[in-house]
């Protein structure tokens, strides 16, 4: 078993420390691995971090943020119910991130973003996160069929607002 995290979701995305736990020898071996890409994290991002901790600071600052995110989440859950076309797209409500995975069937999640720019709203398609597989020529291939919203930027009225028009979009 093995659990990984970053701290540049919960302090700043220009925090790129992350922190793992699990058995040791694998640990050891995700050093090793790192040890090859790189010759470590930047030393004084990892000694603010660790002061950060230290001091108390994580904890007051995650019951502010879980909160917050938790509030934009539940907005953008209420939105996509009252707004997307029942039947055509398929989600579960997040229980951790910042991001609703919507599933389209037999629809193109490149020809949406498009369509959805269109109407001043955009996601990630879901091809972003899938390998190309040139064989499935004619299908809506990995990802294709799937689109990735962000809920942590925009505030709730932008939140209601981005639903909005990605619905006009799906029609």
């Amino acid at each position: 078993m093995l659990y990984a995290s970053s701290f540049s979701k919960v302090l700043a995305p220009g925090i790129r420390v992350a922190w793992a736990v699990g058995a040791p020898d694998l640990i050891r071996a995700m050093v090793l691995l790192r040890q090859g890409e790189d010759l470590c994290t930047p030393t004084a991002t990892q000694a603010v971090v660790a002061e950060y901790c230290r001091r108390g600071h994580l904890e007051r600052h995650l019951t502010r943020i879980v909160d917050h995110y938790r509030n934009k989440r539940d907005t953008m859950q209420r939105e996509l119910v009252a707004t997307l076309p029942a039947g055509r797209v398929r989600w579960h409500e997040p229980e951790g991130g910042f991001f609703f995975w919507l599933t389209l069937p037999g629809q193109d999640s490149d020809e949406l973003f498009q369509a959805a720019v269109d109407r001043g709203v955009a996601f990630l398609p879901g091809n972003a996160f899938y390998p190309a597989r040139e064989e499935q020529v004619g299908e809506i291939e990995g990802g294709g069929q799937h689109a990735r919203l962000c809920f942590t930027f925009a505030d709730e009225a932008q939140i209601a607002e981005g639903c909005r028009r990605l619905a006009a979009a799906l029609t």
